[in-house]
């Protein structure tokens, strides 16, 4: 299916069912089951002293566990509108993470429809990010790093997109570079193997992005101008005042500030074989860690090698790898990387921007299964096997997904929470 062909409405129906069932799961009884405590309140706080004292926040969020040091102001913004708009009630807040939420699926339906030519793929990847009980939780929770999975939907978009605007996209791609360490320094990860991506095609399509196309989005322009002012002037300003000093300590304990790990490097080398199978069958689906040894196994095999045949599929077709699944490839294995190196300070960032990524992969390499385009397609029974393959496996992810939703369900009918013991903060 050509992804510039409408949608027929059957898949948007279907795809307005998803987006409102994910919807009401993040946002059901949010009032009564609510996480507010500890990094909530500061955040309410330092946004309450700025619009209520008009007190500009010059620097953002503390960061304790790998060094002394503050991080940028732009978590603040971010968040400053729902609190304004909502009066700082508690719940106010996590509208910004839900917000998130349902734009990240919206990105990915996108995405995926793009990448794959494959409507049924594209709504598949939607269903599971809208019932995955894991994102649903961090969809329900006001913390920054939960907007890395937005953020890395976002940045493969961009990617993918990139050629039809190069100027625009480029403009956005900065800006959201430019705020990504103000919400955590992680986001520096993604910020480096996305530019490596970027700077390719910047390359390829230097040409559209001459002095003729900078001057028909001079518009985008001075908003990235803008934006980078607003992000970056204020920790300057702070330097500038008596006292010590905030950036060479953001710098050195982003770059060295975690604790000796206390693993050997051969036990997290060891453990890096495993978190990932761990975090996709029993973060992403909610499947038991003990109880699926052998499964996981196999469900983890059978992902990997169909990812590795969609690649060999799509040069058997003529049909380029879109440089986002590079993208999405090269992530992953970077914080694979980075995970082996700081161990157990990492894990909770490493799942959090990629936690789906080998779930996406293998929903794209159904999708390329199911999609007989291409001057290379081979006709007969080979073409048929491989088009049931695509199907098999896009219902195998529907399934895994199937299997959460009681537990994705339970989220919102659990007995309140306390919040309201923690009001104290503001």
């Amino acid at each position: 299916m050509n992804p510039n062909i409408p949608l027929p409405a059957a898949y948007r129906l279907s795809l307005a069912l998803i987006l409102s069932v994910g919807l009401y799961l993040r946002l059901a009884k949010l009032d009564g089951y609510i996480h507010f405590q500890g990094d909530q309140g500061e955040f309410y706080l330092a946004v309450m002293r700025w619009i209520h004292e008009g007190q500009w926040p010059l620097l953002g969020q503390h960061r304790s566990i790998t060094g002394d040091y503050t991080i940028g102001p732009g978590w603040f913004y971010t968040i400053m509108p729902a609190l304004t708009i909502g009066n700082f009630n508690p719940a106010a807040g996590v509208f910004v993470n839900t917000g998130f939420g349902l734009l990240a699926m919206m990105v990915a339906f996108t995405w995926m429809y793009r990448i794959s030519q494959t409507a049924i793929a594209a709504i598949m990847i939607t269903l599971v990010m809208a019932t995955s009980a894991i994102l649903i939780e961090q969809d329900r929770l006001l913390w920054s790093p939960y907007l890395f999975h937005f953020v890395t939907l976002a940045v493969a978009l961009l990617i993918s997109v990139f050629e039809s605007h190069p100027t625009r996209y480029l403009s956005i791609y900065l800006m959201l570079c430019m705020i990504l360490p103000h919400w955590h320094t992680t986001g520096w990860i993604i910020c480096a193997v996305s530019s490596i991506f970027i700077l390719r095609l910047v390359s390829l399509h230097r040409r559209k992005l001459g002095r003729s196309a900078w001057r028909g989005n001079r518009a985008w322009i001075i908003l990235t101008v803008v934006w980078f002012l607003l992000l970056y002037v204020p920790p300057v300003l702070h330097e500038l005042k008596p006292g010590d000093g905030n950036i060479g300590k953001y710098i050195v304990n982003t770059l060295m500030g975690a604790p000796p790990s206390e693993y050997s490097l051969w036990l997290r080398i060891k453990y890096i074989t495993n978190i990932t199978s761990y975090h996709v069958l029993h973060q992403a689906f909610n499947w038991r860690l003990e109880n699926v040894d052998w499964p996981r196994f196999i469900i983890t095999t059978l992902m990997t090698s169909s990812v590795i045949l969609g690649w060999i599929q799509c040069r058997r077709r003529n049909i380029r790898v879109d440089f986002s699944i590079c993208f999405m490839t090269t992530l992953f294995f970077t914080f694979m990387l980075v995970y082996i190196i700081r161990a157990e300070y990492f894990d909770d960032y490493y799942m959090m921007a990629v936690l789906l990524v080998p779930v996406h992969l293998t929903i794209w390499a159904g999708g390329i299964f199911l999609d007989g385009s291409g001057s290379g397609t081979t006709g007969g029974n080979l073409q048929r096997a491989i088009r049931i393959w695509g199907g098999i496996l896009l219902a195998g992810m529907s399934l895994l997904s199937a299997m959460q939703w009681p537990a994705a369900w339970e989220i919102h009918r659990r007995d309140p929470a306390p919040y309201h013991e923690t009001l104290e903060y503001v």
